[in-house]
């Protein structure tokens, strides 16, 4: 466990993160040593093997379950980073009058969506369980989408700034279409947290819509159809 955590500790949190392939390597070694401690103490033996086998499989999982955690934990701290340079645009703030005069592309939100693209393959090449990938993923998605709506949350009473806006559109559309090729379940993909972020979302992509004449535009909003994002990642 200590050689893992200095792995976790090691690498910035940005958009440039990936996740080494020395950590996948001890994610397997867990998982094989699991699946062998079946072999060499199978239920059918005495009672006494049994419980050893009990207890083995007790430490692996809680072994395997603090390593997940941390590595969500390191994960989702690049998007807490990206939250965090979006935040500079909050209306009303002395940063946000200054970067109203600038006109941010979309450079923050593509990074974003190829670290998530990058790192999801990276992962599931180098991991060989199926069953581990899946949780782990389910737990990723789970951690960034409580992430982002308890953000919007804290903006309840103010507008988004258009950047910010496109942004998130942006993000979040590429996680929920990544997690789900990946093959995350259609209910923990649908959970009330993300439909909660995706009204939000709708409800300020319609009045940034009405003010498009200011030249406000929204890219790739949760009402357009376009695929063209998910093409250029490919």
């Amino acid at each position: 466990m200590k050689a893992f955590e200095c792995w976790i500790k090691k690498g910035r949190t940005t958009t440039d993160y990936r996740v080494p392939s020395e950590i996948c390597v001890m994610f397997n070694v867990l998982n094989d040593a699991r699946n062998q401690s079946l072999k060499l103490c199978p239920p059918n033996r005495d009672q006494e093997t049994y419980q050893y086998h009990t207890q083995i499989e007790s430490v692996i999982q809680g072994e395997n379950k603090k390593m997940v955690n941390e590595l969500v934990t390191k994960l989702t701290q690049v998007l807490r980073n990206v939250l965090d340079k979006l935040a500079r645009y909050d209306e009303g703030t002395f940063f946000a009058s200054i970067l109203s005069f600038t006109n941010p592309g979309m450079e923050l939100a593509d990074a974003y969506a190829e670290f998530i693209c990058d790192n999801l393959e990276d992962i599931t090449a180098r991991t060989h369980d199926d069953q581990f990938l899946l949780c782990l993923y389910e737990a990723w998605y789970t951690s960034n989408m409580n992430l982002l709506c308890d953000w919007l949350s804290d903006r309840m009473e103010i507008q988004l700034h258009i950047y910010q806006l496109n942004t998130l559109l942006r993000i979040t559309k590429k996680m929920y279409t990544d997690m789900e090729l990946h093959c995350v379940a259609e209910k923990i993909l649908n959970s009330r947290t993300y439909e909660t972020i995706k009204q939000r979302l709708q409800v300020e992509e319609a009045t940034a819509s009405v003010m498009q004449g200011e030249g406000k535009i929204v890219y790739n909003g949760f009402s357009k159809k376009n695929d063209s994002d998910d093409e250029d990642d490919d």
